[in-house]
């Protein structure tokens, strides 16, 4: 289901696809800021991750590249929002991962850079835990639960009499945990 989208995201869309600086009001602060993913947070309010490199700020802004210039809005808070060619600035290892500012990722200005794609390679030395976990982190909450709903869908076709297990238990190794949940 896509949710309805006002003018001001449609411009973040289009700064994000042309790699294009936004100065925004936020917080009655003028910023600048790179737009790096645009989606919508669980109760459907639209968010934006941006890497800010210069403006103000309530809190204070690290040197270039640093991961403490991340920050997450509501684009129902930005104010005077326009769109700049420009240098784009990014911290220095990608970004944050924007799954907790946004739940459900629209456009990911990482995966629309040349060499990059969303596809699990056909290269089995590429094909590393870390990959697979990026790729699965860049799908939106729908699009996850569609990909659980399907491997057990499979399982069942499989295994039918999997279903009529009272207390199945977890073989060792099949799942692991890559980090705690954030709360």
């Amino acid at each position: 289901m896509r949710l309805p989208e006002t003018d001001t995201y449609k411009l973040i869309r289009k700064a994000i696809l042309n790699s294009e600086q936004v100065i925004a009001t936020y917080g009655n602060q003028r910023r600048e800021m790179c737009p790096h993913a645009l989606g919508h947070d669980n109760k459907g309010e639209e968010k934006v991750l941006f890497y800010q490199f210069g403006g103000q700020s309530s809190s204070p802004l690290g040197r270039e590249g640093s991961p403490e210039n991340w920050r997450c809005m509501r684009v129902a808070n930005l104010s005077n929002v326009v769109t700049r060619p420009g240098s784009w600035h990014t911290a220095s290892d990608g970004h944050s991962n924007p799954s907790s500012c946004i739940t459900r990722v629209e456009l990911d200005w990482l995966y629309l850079q040349p060499g990059r794609h969303l596809g699990v390679s056909h290269d089995r030395a590429e094909e590393t835990l870390g990959k697979k976990s990026e790729w699965f982190r860049s799908l939106s909450l729908t699009d996850r639960m569609d990909l659980l709903c399907s491997f057990t869908d499979i399982a069942l076709e499989i295994n039918p009499g999997i279903a009529d297990l009272k207390d199945a238990e977890q073989t060792s190794r099949s799942i692991r945990i890559l980090s705690k949940a954030r709360r």
